[in-house]
């Protein structure tokens, strides 16, 4: 273990109430964070998981949930006399049980590999049972656990994730998931291994991959029933391996990916942002005993989340991203297709001059705006602006952070908000996240051609953006549909 005195403060906390462990899980392996998530319940029990490139490295408990030897022992790769004798030699040189199994050739190391990998498994596993008030932190590019001897690859955590959700779900997000996704046909996009998964459910993931369908019609599937169809529709939304479809088997009365009275931000939405109802903010745990120091990071906040607009991933680089958010292979801006007159640049946005801590700064708070905690997320804006007060980047987010408590039902002052972040990128040109951020809302007020420049202008800028990848899929979607009688929101705006 690490020693706390060394450990920096972790860049997102909260409880799982809020942001359940599934959903965290999906998170790191998203940005393919590397770092360690540490879980606290009330009785201080306790669960480490470090990451590598999102991939589960380590997984440490503080209750002995698992021991090897009785993985392998169950797993009838060794018997009752090996067991004995090598736990015996175990007490005797406090040796590590795997070690001593391969110093006196009872395994061999592919054998002892395995055993490894399903303990890690079941370690876990166990925390999935962690109850909704335990607390969370994640400490990025930081290794709580440590390494050991022999340690395996790390591995995907998805079929992991699956198997958690199943023995301990989320009731009150896999009931708010399914509420949104209604009666509207679910696909499958990604690649999933499917090996801890029973056979129909591996039959339903295998229709969904040819066929959208609803969660109504894959209950009805062999073997299959509601709570087990609700359980995978909710396990595909999250893990982002599934999306609502752009096209229902019926005529749906509101466009597919928006279900009725959810914002156009759903299906992301879903994935990170649905709360139980209720829930108040937790204070940060404190030490105890030795244990690891939280510091006070601040509160999650209960915000309005009646419309909730996620960023891309923040950018973690080896080289720091400059404070407009472009690096140096940036390629001059696309020319714009039209949609929306550009405001004039506002004298006061000059070019601002790289501050590492105002970067630093951003990339937290695009984090926190991820994880829908929007105080925290706003707090570290302001520091940043305090550090850097021209920076386009921090600018650009403020506008997002402030657009996100805007109903699509007062276009106007989403119009005022894409008219901030037109003057942000006319002075400065390269700052790819305001771009990001203003094809969102332009979406939202119906302006598509728009949409679609920004977004294609982001994603040229940043191949890996996943979150501009899909928005931008969305919205040349929408280009192609035939515009509805009653006209956009952008064109009532402008009395047409």
């Amino acid at each position: 273990m690490v020693d706390p005195a060394t450990v920096p403060a972790p860049v997102a906390t909260g409880n799982l109430s809020q942001r359940p462990f599934a959903h965290l899980l999906v998170y790191v392996l998203d940005r393919a964070l590397t770092g360690t998530l540490d879980l606290v319940d009330e009785s201080r029990q306790r669960g480490l998981v470090y990451f590598v490139g999102g991939q589960i490295s380590r997984v440490w408990t503080s209750e002995p949930v698992s021991y090897l030897g009785h993985v392998l022992y169950e797993g009838g790769v060794i018997n009752d006399a090996q067991l004995g004798a090598s736990l015996a030699e175990v007490a005797r040189t406090k040796s590590l049980h795997g070690q001593v199994l391969l110093a006196t050739g009872i395994l061999d190391l592919a054998r002892l590999s395995q055993g490894l990998r399903q303990q890690r498994l079941r370690k876990l596993h166990h925390l999935f049972s962690f109850p909704p008030t335990s607390t969370f932190a994640f400490y990025l590019d930081v290794d709580l656990i440590g390494e050991r001897p022999n340690d395996v690859e790390p591995a995907d955590p998805l079929p992991a994730i699956w198997r958690g959700l199943v023995a301990n779900a989320p009731v009150s997000h896999v009931r708010a998931t399914i509420t949104a996704v209604g009666a509207h046909p679910i696909r499958v996009v990604r690649p999933l291994d499917t090996l801890g998964f029973r056979e129909p459910e591996r039959a339903a993931v295998q229709l969904l991959r040819v066929v959208p369908t609803t969660v109504a019609q894959l209950a009805n599937s062999p073997g299959m029933d509601a709570a087990t169809a609700e359980m995978l529709a909710y396990f595909l939304i999250i893990t982002k391996v599934g999306e609502i479809a752009t096209a229902a088997p019926e005529a749906p009365t509101s466009s597919p990916e928006t279900a009725p009275g959810a914002s156009p931000d759903f299906p992301r939405r879903v994935t990170f942002s649905m709360r139980a109802p209720g829930i108040g903010p937790l204070p940060p745990p404190s030490s105890r005993g030795g244990k690891l120091s939280f510091p006070p990071t601040g509160t999650v906040d209960a915000a309005d989340p009646s419309h909730s607009t996620r960023p891309g991933p923040p950018v973690f680089r080896s080289v720091p991203p400059a404070s407009d958010g472009s690096t140096p292979s940036d390629a001059p801006p696309a020319s714009a297709r039209g949609g929306h007159r550009p405001a004039p640049a506002h004298p006061s946005l000059a070019p601002a001059e790289p501050n590492p801590e105002a970067d630093r700064l951003i990339e937290e708070a695009e984090m926190n705006f991820v994880l829908d905690d929007r105080h925290k997320a706003l707090n570290l804006v302001r520091q940043a602006l305090t550090a850097s007060p021209k920076m386009p980047a921090g600018l650009a987010l403020l506008a997002a952070l402030e657009a996100s408590n805007v109903r699509d039902d007062d276009p106007a002052k989403l119009q005022n908000i894409i008219q901030r972040l037109d003057s942000i990128l006319r002075s400065s040109p390269a700052c790819r996240r305001g771009r990001y951020y203003r094809g969102r809302l332009k979406r939202r007020v119906g302006d598509f051609d728009g949409a679609v420049d920004d977004l294609r202008e982001a994603v040229e800028r940043d191949p890996d953006d996943l979150e501009a990848k899909r928005e931008l899929r969305i919205c040349e979607a929408k280009q192609k549909e035939p515009p509805k009688s009653g006209g956009s929101l952008l064109d009532r705006l402008r009395g047409r």
